[in-house]
């Protein structure tokens, strides 16, 4: 029932508003061909009442929504009792969005006193994202004297997209989720009644029901919108005010000049209260005197810019699941291990497509790791990626840096299985006399291992060592007088390391990485840095393929030397001392 009950109103939300501006768009195109039958076959003496001009605005706006803006009015035809116009307006935001928007429309006068309109039109806005939407709109309105009354609709014409400035990642309980992956343009309309307070006279006056002269008028408007689409994490909807103060004929050499003070207000739960305040000058296009003095209210009115939200409206994307960005591993569910907890048990427990996440220090000793999961500390940062849209986004849990402890001469960390995201962990060893105490091994034959971001010190055996036939990479990762190698590969692993310091300390390390023979590795901006009692980089037996550079090993003490290599390796390993071989 809940879900058709959301269906049932996204169907609603999509339609209803694509419904109202065909209707309005149908209705639209018969008053234009009727406005054209009536420009066509009236021939009135005053068919030049009705002038257009141009209007200059500035506004302040909270939430960054402060805008300069530029509007021309311009008559296409006119009788003396009809006129088809077109609108075009040209916005510029804070934080680099622009919208431009093109309108035609028509109005009829009636002899009861009111202006019959309606206008179609085409938007164009192009955001903070660096995403550009389109979308069409349509309106109808009626106004007199004295009352305005407006309703507008907006439909998309182009669908979300991603935005991964946008997207944010949560946690909520055993779930873990994305929204925000996409921008998604919405559907909507709006509606407002507005009443004119007072219209007085400054200077000017009035003859046979004709202004002139400078005068003031003073106008309210009361209304609300709706917006939403099937993509949208919430729909926007509430209410909005705004009010204009008017001074006509404000440049006493210019009638049908006008400046215009405004202010308005709406809110709604997604973006809150949003406040306006702004000016705009009117400058007329061409007429004599007496063509603007001679119009009537009536007749003024029919020269009214339109009113309508000339913004597209977007919205932050419904939630989505999400996948390790880097070993695009998805997860079903999330899983946590406190101070005292095991992470062998929590591992164990969890299962498949797991995000695990260390919050505490676990109990002392061996952790054994099951595969297809991703484990990280707190106050690490992990990058998701939406599997809807395709965003990423970064996953920080606030907190410090857990730590693994064994003291006795055995293993930190064992890996069993492939597809495992090792992250944000500090692992510490034993000591020297523990020649066993190693930091993370590997099984054979694993793939799509990542060990990123760890901190791994004061091991008796080595920091890592890798078994056979892996592929796995090592990202930013510190390694601290590990007793005898910081690093072993043994034979046929594929291996990236990147941004990965090994130090030797005051010579507690035998070699900074002990290479085994047919292997393929890569290596980036590392380091070797400290003493080691060895060689830097021990290439035992040959038959390796090695590539890399930006590596650094300057400063660094060797006992042996910076790179020993036997049985001729193929491309070489590129450091700021040289080459290794």
């Amino acid at each position: 029932m809940i879900a058709c009950s959301r269906q049932c109103t996204s169907i609603f939300a999509a339609e209803w508003p694509r419904r109202v501006l065909l209707g309005v768009s149908a209705l639209a195109l018969i008053l234009c061909l009727d406005a054209g039958a009536s420009l066509a076959g009236e021939t009135a003496p005053d068919h030049d009442k009705f002038h257009g001009w141009w209007e200059l605005g500035a506004y302040y706006g909270s939430d960054d929504s402060s805008r300069g803006e530029v509007t021309i009015f311009q008559p296409l035809g006119q009788t003396a009792s009809s006129l088809f116009f077109a609108d075009l307006r040209g916005k510029f935001f804070e934080e680099d969005t622009q919208e431009g928007n093109i309108a035609v429309g028509y109005r009829r006068m009636l002899t009861s006193g009111w202006n019959l309109g309606i206008w179609s039109g085409l938007d164009v806005r192009s955001t903070d994202t660096d995403n550009k939407f389109w979308q069409a709109s349509g309106g109808i309105e009626a106004l007199s004297e004295r009352w305005d009354f407006r309703a507008n609709g907006y439909v998309p014409l182009t669908g979300p997209k991603t935005s991964p400035s946008l997207a944010e990642v949560s946690l909520t309980g055993n779930s873990i989720f994305m929204i925000g992956g996409e921008e998604v343009p919405l559907y909507g309309v709006d509606g407002e009644i507005g009443f004119k307070v007072f219209g007085g006279h400054r200077g000017g006056g009035s003859k046979d029901g004709i202004s002139y002269g400078r005068h003031t008028e003073l106008r309210i408007y009361g209304g609300g919108f709706w917006f939403d689409a099937d993509d949208a994490l919430e729909e926007i909807a509430g209410p909005r005010a705004r009010i204009e103060f008017r001074i006509e004929d404000i440049i006493a050499s210019m009638p049908g000049s006008r400046l215009t003070f405004e202010g308005e207000f709406s809110h709604d739960d997604v973006r809150n209260d949003k406040w306006e305040f702004g000016a705009r000058l009117r400058i007329p296009f061409g007429g004599s005197r007496d063509s603007h003095t001679d119009l009537s209210s009536q007749q003024r009115r029919m020269t009214e810019g339109l009113e309508r939200d000339t913004d597209i409206v977007t919205a932050a994307s419904e939630a989505e699941p999400v996948e390790d960005a880097q070993t695009k591993l998805d997860f079903d569910r999330v899983a946590y291990v406190d101070a005292g907890g095991s992470l062998t048990t929590t591992s164990t427990n969890a299962g498949d497509k797991s995000l695990i996440v260390v919050r505490g220090d676990p109990v002392a000793g061996q952790q054994t790791l099951q595969g297809n999961q991703t484990f990280l500390g707190t106050g690490s940062v992990l990058q998701v990626r939406g599997l809807k849209t395709g965003s990423v986004a970064n996953l920080l849990i606030q907190g410090s840096r857990p730590v693994i402890n064994q003291p006795a001469n055995a293993l930190i960390v064992r890996l069993l299985a492939s597809n495992v995201h090792l992250a944000g962990l500090n692992l510490e060893g034993g000591g020297g006399a523990l020649t066993s105490n190693s930091g993370i091994s590997f099984n054979n034959f694993l793939t799509n291992v990542l060990i990123e971001n760890m901190q791994i010190s004061n091991t008796g055996g080595r920091g890592i060592v890798v078994g056979g036939s892996n592929e796995f990479s090592i990202l930013n990762v510190s390694i601290n007088s590990a007793n005898t190698e910081g690093i072993l590969i043994q034979q046929n692993n594929t291996v990236s390391i990147v941004g990965t310091t090994i130090d030797g300390g005051a010579g507690v390390t035998d070699d900074g990485i002990f290479i085994s023979n047919g292997n393929t590795i890569t290596m980036k901006n590392s380091r070797l840095v400290g003493t080691f009692s060895d060689d830097g980089i021990d290439e035992n037996t040959g038959g390796n393929t090695l590539s890399g550079a930006g590596n650094i090993a300057g400063g660094a003490v060797f006992g042996g030397q910076f790179c020993e290599s036997t049985g001729g390796p193929t491309g070489t390993f590129s450091f700021d001392i040289g080459t290794c071989p």
